[in-house]
């Protein structure tokens, strides 16, 4: 499915457009970004790739586009990496990096706070990290944390 429409394009840099000074500074964040994607059983390969957001190694946020196994599968999709969880996003009410992010950090607070009481994990954002109340709540600070930068960096 074309979801390009959704897409704020001024917000986002291409992979290829990057200079190489720009291109080592992302290199982490890029490469964990990327091998998430490629390793989505339904990402059968990624033709385009986009800066939205980098902070280091703590925060990354990249736009790929797919070819994905099912027609019905959006072919445009953000990934959230770094100090935190890895996540993708869908760009329908996220249309650049800071509502993607926006988006991560507001389904990520439901995944913390289920593991912090330890309730039902079903519609669950799907991350690897073990559900438990430490997670929760060592996530739940990194949220806050983005939360600030959000505020201090974007206007929503």
């Amino acid at each position: 499915m074309n979801n390009q429409g959704d897409i704020d394009f001024s917000s986002v840099i291409s992979i290829e457009d990057l200079d190489q000074k720009t291109l080592h500074g992302i290199s982490e964040t890029y490469h964990s970004a990327k091998a998430f994607m490629e390793n989505q059983k339904w990402c059968l390969r990624i033709l385009e790739s986009f800066l939205g957001i980098d902070e280091g190694y703590i925060l990354g946020v990249f736009l790929f586009k797919i070819i994905p196994s099912n027609e019905n599968m959006e072919e445009y999709l953000w990934v959230v990496v770094g100090d935190l969880p890895p996540l993708y996003l869908v760009t329908e009410a996220a249309p650049t990096p800071a509502f993607a992010l926006l988006r991560y950090i507001e389904e990520m607070t439901v995944w913390a706070e289920a593991a912090i009481g330890q309730t039902d994990r079903a519609d669950l954002p799907p991350i690897e990290a073990a559900f438990s109340r430490e997670n929760g709540f060592a996530l739940r600070t990194r949220l806050q944390l983005l939360r600030e930068y959000l505020s201090e960096n974007y206007s929503l």
